[in-house]
């Protein structure tokens, strides 16, 4: 089974132009290093794999073509996209904030029952409503003494 040679109009021209200048220079490591730079930047790494495929006897054909495959699985691995299960960074800070904000809402709500029920049973007592086994005797309001001893007090004395 033999490798043809891409069309040529499969790669951008610049990558076209660095591999006529490969072609010319085999055995200089700075136009293939050019060469992989380019197809990395465009992306063209099947083309230029084809490429040195075609020259699979030579030795560096074969080193260059690794280094296009490692160039390639490199740049699949670092541009894969998250699927839809990935969370953002931040996913547990968030869930962390709900859970604190459904308490404090959940204590808040408490603490105005709870502040509430005691003016509601005095409401319900002074309108004689509510449940008589929750009904207390009604206390007798506290007098101040010093309306106790009216006598004694000499303004109030004729």
């Amino acid at each position: 089974m033999s490798v043809t040679a891409p069309a040529e109009s499969t790669a951008p021209p610049a990558v076209l132009a660095a591999w006529q200048r490969v072609t010319e220079r085999w055995d200089d490591t700075g136009a293939h290093d050019a060469l992989v730079a380019l197809v990395i930047q465009h992306g063209c790494f099947a083309w230029a794999a084809a490429r040195y495929k075609a020259h699979a006897q030579d030795e560096v054909a074969t080193r260059q073509l690794e280094r296009v495959r490692k160039a390639a699985l490199a740049t699949m691995l670092t541009a894969r996209k998250p699927g839809l299960d990935a969370r953002s960074p931040y996913h547990a800070t968030l869930r962390l904030f709900g859970v604190l904000v459904v308490v404090l809402l959940i204590a808040l709500l408490s603490a105005m029952l709870v502040r509430s029920r005691p003016r509601r049973a005095a409401h319900d007592r002074e309108a004689g409503t509510g449940d008589a086994s929750e009904a207390e005797p009604a206390a007798t309001p506290a007098v101040p003494e010093r309306h106790l001893h009216i006598e004694h007090n000499p303004r109030l004395q004729p």
